[in-house]
């Protein structure tokens, strides 16, 4: 606003200026400025030296169709006459019926288009902008567009700029901030601190979506390369947290750290599956005419000594370890194979016995 009342100072000066220079009376007998009657003919830039001129034109003859019939011409060249165009451009400004004002510039023999540089909607005091001195996540500039306000609100500090939706006292939803709350890039929320954004995105690329409490519904680190769906924001370097489960190599369900990080898949608590498929090597071996069979006497020694069958772990190391599936189904595997061994070997002691009794 400010701009444009200068802009009309400056006018109403050179008018007063130019006026005396000419001091040509109008009929009231005061000092004015000469206006011709050049309706149906289109100035070349290079048919007025340098000076102010005033025209009356038809929207026709310039074209400047932009509302009625005719439009007022002033025509202002700074140096030159002719074609000595070496000290700039000659520059017009068109004024037409529905109060706008237009511009535009030329040389020689040719015109540049016309430009709109005030429009009859500025009048409208509905429509405009200005400061108010607010709270500081409250708006301290505003527009009004048709009876509504839209707040802005720029921190003294120059670290971004702030959105609120309706009017001058609202909250920001969208933000391009420096550093606040810990955040820095651009926020969308709907309170009056950023402690709760739906959405964040910060300058090294970090983001999330619908963050509540300590809990983000997405979240994205680039800097520490890792992936949270309903976690946190500081999950494992690598990982992918998504829900009570974190994928980092290993995948972790119900737990966020492990004892022993040899085991590809750690859960805390129970699994069910139709069909679980593990591999294994067998124990055929001990089919081989080869292999040595402890007698019963041996195994009954050990067992009494050890409260368990040899190769397989105590109840104690499987309470505290637990237990390698597919290796113990080996072993026991082995231990039915080395029992039918066992069987076959006392089915024929005992053919045996019955033939030397007959």
């Amino acid at each position: 606003m400010k701009n444009i009342f200068s802009f009309f100072v400056c006018l109403l000066i050179v008018h007063y200026s130019v006026a005396q220079t000419y001091s040509l009376a109008p009929s009231s007998g005061q000092n004015g400025f000469v206006v011709f009657d050049s309706r149906n003919t289109n100035s070349l830039p290079q048919d007025k030296n340098m000076g102010f001129y005033g025209d009356f034109k038809t929207n026709v003859t310039d074209g400047l169709n932009d509302g009625g019939t005719y439009n007022g011409l002033l025509t202002f060249r700074q140096y030159g006459i002719n074609t000595d165009f070496s000290g700039g451009l000659s520059h017009q400004l068109g004024f037409t019926d529905n109060n706008n004002i237009w511009i535009r510039s030329g040389s020689y023999s040719t015109w540049g288009s016309w430009y709109e540089i005030w429009s009859s909607e500025n009048l409208n005091k509905a429509n405009y902008i200005n400061k108010e001195n607010q709270n500081y996540y409250q708006a301290n500039t505003w527009i009004q567009f048709n009876g509504n306000n839209y707040g802005l609100y720029f921190p003294n500090s120059g670290s971004g700029v702030h959105l609120a939706p309706n009017s001058i006292s609202s909250y920001g939803s969208f933000e391009i901030d420096g550093s606040k709350n810990g955040y820095t890039g651009i926020l969308f929320g709907s309170t009056n601190t950023e402690t709760t954004p739906n959405v964040m995105f910060d300058e090294n690329g970090n983001g999330g979506v619908d963050y509540q409490g300590n809990i983000w519904g997405f979240y994205y680190d680039l800097t520490n390369n890792y992936l949270a769906i309903g976690g946190t924001n500081n999950a494992a370097t690598g990982s992918l947290y998504a829900g009570g489960a974190i994928f980092n190599n290993n995948v972790l369900i119900g737990k966020t750290s492990q004892t022993n990080t040899s085991y590809k898949l750690d859960v805390n608590g129970n699994i069910r599956a139709n069909q679980v498929t593990v591999n294994a090597t067998g124990a055929d071996y001990v089919f081989d005419p080869n292999y040595k069979l402890s007698s019963l006497d041996s195994l009954n020694n050990y067992i009494r000594l050890h409260h368990h069958l040899p190769g397989i772990p105590s109840a104690k190391e499987m309470q505290k370890s637990g237990m390698n599936v597919g290796v113990t189904e080996t072993v026991l595997l082995k231990k039915i194979e080395e029992l039918t061994l066992y069987v076959v070997k006392l089915q024929k002691e005992v053919e045996e016995l019955k033939a030397e009794k007959r």
